[in-house]
């Protein structure tokens, strides 16, 4: 059956899940927001693991997130692998390097 992409709320999937890990594949720039990262965050931290971000999307206007936002919304824990290249991201002073990780959009 189809469904109503309108009704799905990433933020309420990742609560109900406990996710740890965003695998971005869908081409929707920005739609790892920065609540969505922090409770990513929250439940990898409960876990005893870092939180894994994957905006894989690409262009880069198609990312679900850039490194940058990632490592400020998980206070520098993200492991970050894009499908686009981006700048390195600076967290609290120190350099948070991205891989490229593929290319999926």
């Amino acid at each position: 059956p189809e469904v109503e992409l309108d009704c799905i709320d990433l933020a309420k999937v990742v609560q109900t899940g406990r996710v740890t890990a965003l695998l971005g594949l869908s081409g929707v720039g920005g739609i790892f927001t920065a609540e969505v990262m922090q409770k990513v965050a929250g439940f990898a931290e409960a876990e005893g693991l870092r939180p894994l971000i994957f905006p894989l999307s690409n262009p880069t206007a198609n990312s679900e997130t850039s490194p940058q936002l990632a490592q400020e919304a998980t206070g520098g824990k993200a492991i970050v692998a894009t499908g686009s290249p981006f700048p390195e991201a600076v967290f609290d002073g120190q350099v948070k390097k991205a891989s490229q990780g593929n290319n999926v959009y």
